[in-house]
């Protein structure tokens, strides 16, 4: 199934913040399209620049271009065009929740939810016929580019009147900005959504990988490599007593899956659902969670020079408090970060004997 990358969903939640900060009751195509534009123009030089003084007005939210009403879909088969549209769906929920995290900031602080915007029904078809094409075309994962070509689809919006007043030539489809778009969106690389196995490479956690052929902008591999800062130093200072820090990667997950189904709070279903795909994302890369984090110790040396047996992970704590034939110890599995403990054999007292 096809799926939006970093810079598509990132070009619709910065769209959706921008009209959030200038107080516009819709989010219209002329938003987004600033917003694709600029991600598009980042990787591979398009024609106009977004920073063209034309645009200034579309930055500020002053352009007061409104959209017409859309198309009618595209349409090939009764259940791919459906998945097509709840995917849609999906993406545009997550979208207005990212973009809205300073207005819920403030809501929180003032006691009062603000007013929030909607996407006008040209970017909900622009949205759906990016993710349409991208499908038909066999394609795994869609960028920006793909985005600002579902934008100049809609026939006489304002994403389109903005282009053809900066380009000062037609911007529809056919014409040279549109297939100079096209062109780009061939030959870009489309960065998808971080999975399972790479949230936890940045605790060390898993080994590190990257996929052949993925790019990743600077500004985001700099947030993750902050983040995952972050995250690791009070859990190898402090071990398992201020909570895993996979726990907060759970979390943001239940949370994504509660926004995208546009359910109200996040059920004991969400989180089930987010670990079990994790569990299933580290299986399919091949890069399962090392052993001491999930339980498992390395082996030490005992005082009479055989090697403890390791317990197995998650193993209970009567387990290790078994007596040994060699007269040696077991290890026990602790809490992550700290030494691994040594179950002697329980002495026998003279009532047992």
């Amino acid at each position: 199934m096809i799926e939006a990358g970093v810079g598509f969903s990132g070009a619709l939640a910065d769209g959706y913040r921008r009209a959030v900060r200038h107080g516009l009751p819709l989010v219209g195509t002329d938003l987004v399209l600033w917003s694709a534009l600029g991600r598009v123009h980042l990787f591979g030089p398009v024609t106009p620049d977004p920073r063209h003084p034309g645009l200034r007005a579309v930055r500020r939210g002053r352009s007061e271009l409104t959209d017409p009403e859309p198309p009618q879909r595209s349409r090939l088969a009764p259940g791919f065009d459906d998945d097509i549209a709840r995917l849609a769906e999906a993406e545009l929920r997550e979208a207005a929740y990212s973009g809205a995290d300073r207005a819920r900031a403030r809501a929180l602080n003032s006691g009062r939810r603000p007013p929030l915007p909607a996407f006008t029904p040209a970017v909900r078809h622009a949205v759906y016929e990016a993710l349409h094409e991208g499908g038909r075309a066999g394609l795994r994962h869609i960028g920006p580019a793909h985005l600002t070509l579902g934008l100049l689809s809609v026939p006489d919006a304002a994403a389109v009147r903005v282009l053809t007043l900066v380009a000062g030539s037609p911007a529809g489809p056919g014409t040279t900005p549109y297939e100079e778009v096209r062109r780009a969106a061939r030959r870009l690389p489309v960065t998808p959504r971080s999975s399972a196995a790479d949230d936890l490479a940045f605790l060390r956690m898993v080994q590190p990988h990257r996929t052949p052929g993925a790019a990743e902008p600077l500004r985001l591999a700099l947030i993750r490599l902050v983040t995952g800062v972050a995250l690791r130093r009070p859990y190898r200072r402090h071990g398992a007593r201020y909570g895993h820090p996979m726990l907060l990667l759970v979390e943001q997950r239940a949370r994504q899956l509660a926004v995208r189904a546009g359910a109200d709070v996040v059920t004991g279903a969400h989180v089930l659902v987010a670990v079990l795909a994790m569990h299933d994302e580290l299986v399919r890369d091949g890069r399962p969670v090392r052993p001491d984090i999930t339980g498992g110790t390395r082996p030490a040396r005992s005082s009479t020079g055989t090697a403890p047996r390791p317990c197995p992970p998650f193993a209970p704590w009567t387990a290790c408090r078994r007596r040994t034939t060699s007269g040696g110890s077991t290890a026990c599995p602790t809490r992550a970060g700290t030494s691994p403990r040594r179950c002697s054999p329980r002495p026998r007292t003279a009532a047992a004997s």
